[in-house]
């Protein structure tokens, strides 16, 4: 048995995840659970599995949405060919002055802490 057996979807991609697939402490650890309230999928390796799709489904998602908002939809995959995305168009620096806003505000926030625990 080895952990693709565990883990729905998965395959080793490195030499490091090749060796240790059939380590009997992963394979257990894969292994342990049962369905209840809140995991109905029951064994950590289909946990596993599923947040694996959920993490390719978001980083797909991601990569359509800055390849939509870049005005080009060939942002290639992690590890693949540069990105031939061209740059956003400016919002006026609108959200520059927001993030500098906030910034500042947890600044305010972090010297009043220290200030109150003196």
């Amino acid at each position: 048995m080895d952990a693709r057996e565990l883990i729905p979807g998965f395959e080793p991609e490195t030499d490091l995840e090749r060796q240790v697939v059939t380590e009997p402490e992963l394979l257990e650890g894969l292994a342990w659970g049962q369905p209840r309230a809140g995991h109905p999928e029951g064994a950590v390796g289909t946990h596993v599995g599923h947040a694996k799709e959920t993490v390719a489904s978001k980083a797909g998602d991601a990569k359509e949405t800055v390849a939509s908002k870049a005005g080009d939809s060939s942002i290639p995959s992690v590890g693949g060919e540069s990105a031939r995305a061209t740059p956003a168009a400016s919002n006026g620096g609108s959200n520059d002055r927001e993030r500098e806003g906030a910034r500042q505000k947890r600044e305010q926030n972090r010297q009043a802490r220290r200030k109150a625990t003196t």
